[in-house]
């Protein structure tokens, strides 16, 4: 599901580049695209550590 919404975040911005080439490279914009793209990241690399620490926690008790 993280996939997909990193998929969709990056589809729309392509497609306003392509559309609305002038308006792509404006502040507001740019901040948009790297504030979807920040939260998308964190969530993908805090859930890889989540699992990371579930994981580690399951090999202490059946070690």
């Amino acid at each position: 599901m993280l996939y997909l919404l990193l998929f969709a975040v990056n589809y729309y911005f392509g497609y306003e580049a392509e559309v609305h080439p002038q308006q792509s490279n404006t502040l507001p914009l740019l901040l948009l695209k790297a504030c979807a793209s920040g939260i998308a990241s964190g969530l993908f690399c805090g859930r890889s550590i989540r699992f990371y620490q579930v994981f580690r926690g399951l090999k202490a008790t059946h070690a």
